[in-house]
């Protein structure tokens, strides 16, 4: 369930849930003469047992929608957890940078970066797309671009350091083209679908008849 969906079904959840609670109160107390107390504790009870409630229905209807298991889920949710924090530590170290040639390249690696990052997460099912980019890739390119950002900031350029630092960038433009090739795994049913979405388009168009 996209973010924006959750907050509204959990909201729309707690309001239900309120009602619920009091009209248990307003029956229990009212209707039943039972004491204020009591009738507050039931009504609580109630709409914690119907928001809960509401909550599994809304989590099971989200797992069918996006074709998955809860299992499966939670191992995807762990991931983009850890992921999101690794996003956070490529995009510290890659701002570290002056070099406004060394910026626009990082800039871009870090859009791509996010665009499979938001692309999984609008539909985790793509994460098996993805792994190699979760598991391997992205691991890698954080190492990387915190190691060379901190080889960077040393004041003094020995022929060694040059040298760390000239291999480190070779490594990351490598990366760079795994990441490359992550997006385009993550885009090709797209571009397969939009491919045969004009071929359906044409066929309708051609089979339509002239307006004399």
């Amino acid at each position: 369930m996209k973010p924006i969906l959750s907050i509204m079904y959990t909201v729309l959840s707690l309001g239900i849930a309120s009602l619920s609670g009091f009209s248990i109160w307003a029956v229990s107390w009212i209707g039943m003469d039972i004491s204020y107390l009591l009738s507050s504790v039931y009504a609580l009870a109630g709409a914690a047992v119907v928001f809960t409630g509401l909550k599994v229905v809304g989590r099971h209807k989200m797992l069918k929608n996006i074709g998955m298991s809860g299992r499966e889920y939670k191992f995807v949710k762990e991931n983009l957890i850890e992921g999101k924090e690794k996003i956070k530590r490529l995009q510290k170290s890659m701002f570290s940078f002056k070099d406004l040639l060394a910026s626009k390249q990082n800039y871009e690696v870090l859009r791509k970066v996010k665009r499979i990052d938001s692309l999984v997460r609008n539909e985790p099912k793509r994460f098996y797309q993805a792994e190699s980019f979760y598991f391997y890739h992205l691991n890698s390119l954080v190492e990387l671009t915190e190691k060379h950002a901190f080889l960077n900031k040393q004041p003094h350029r020995t022929v060694d350091l040059v040298i760390s630092l000239n291999e480190t960038r070779d490594a990351i433009k490598l990366l760079e083209k795994q990441i490359d090739s992550d997006l385009g795994i993550l885009l090709e049913g797209d571009i397969q679908t939009l491919h045969m979405e004009l071929d359906m388009a044409k066929k309708t168009l051609n089979k339509k008849p002239l307006i004399k």
